[in-house]
């Protein structure tokens, strides 16, 4: 797991179970581009969905939560659609040169991102943790 996810804080490290690149059957594909909050990551659940979260489980409460990690999508998705919003005659290609130029690979004490225990490149952060300052 990343550093966020050991408790120590830090941000902008790669938790140990994501994608990292070059892509093994096309290694001119270097992804990612950024990376982004995405372990550790709360949602609300409605009454729909169990609390197992298993079709089969017939229990329901009220209110839920869980802890889900696949989350990175939807932050970057969000962010390039308020881009869009604010921005509207920015091409997608605009829009993802933003994100990635503004990228930071640095941690919040102020040091370089480390991936476990060592320094995170761009194979595992791309061009950074996404800032959406």
């Amino acid at each position: 797991m990343g550093l966020a996810a050991e408790g120590k804080g830090l941000l902008a490290g790669a938790a140990g179970i994501s994608s990292r690149g070059p892509n093994y059957h096309t290694p001119e594909i270097v992804k990612p581009d950024v990376t982004t909050p995405g372990i550790k990551i709360h949602r609300s659940m409605d009454s729909l969905v169990s609390p197992s979260e298993l079709n089969f489980d017939p229990s329901r409460t009220e209110f839920n939560i869980s802890s889900q990690t696949s989350i990175s999508c939807p932050h970057e998705s969000s962010i390039a659609a308020l881009l869009r919003q604010r921005l509207p005659d920015w091409s997608p290609a605009a829009i993802k040169s933003t994100i990635t130029t503004t990228a930071n690979n640095i941690d919040n004490s102020g040091k370089p991102s480390q991936d476990l225990a060592s320094m995170s490149t761009p194979f595992d952060i791309g061009a950074g943790h996404i800032n959406t300052n």
